[in-house]
């Protein structure tokens, strides 16, 4: 993957929603804008989240896993491995929309 830092990080938390975040990944990989990551936080699943975001093979879709701590902490835990310039927020739900945010507190 090239050292470049994204324009946009895409950030998921998620726990136990493996049937949600192929649908997730895909409406990301579906976007025509194509200078960003997608950072998956898994907080703790114990099913196939995994497989399902390695299944991609995608360089820009990073899987963070750490052990469950809740919503809260899955995104906190997304946001300091976003590299990107803006930050926005995407929910495994279908029918979510993003928010976005300036990472510009980052050098």
């Amino acid at each position: 993957m090239s050292m470049t830092r994204p324009r946009v990080s895409i950030i998921t938390s998620t726990y136990n929603r493996a049937n949600l975040l192929a649908q997730a990944i895909r409406s990301a990989l579906a976007q025509t804008f194509s200078n960003f990551e997608m950072v998956i936080v898994d907080d703790g699943s114990q099913d196939n989240s995994r497989r399902v975001v390695e299944g991609f093979g995608d360089p820009r879709i990073r899987y963070v896993y750490q052990p469950n701590a809740g919503l809260a902490a899955g995104r906190n835990t997304a946001i300091r491995h976003a590299r990107g310039e803006y930050i926005a927020g995407k929910s495994p739900r279908p029918n979510r929309t993003l928010r976005a945010r300036s990472n510009s507190t980052r050098e």
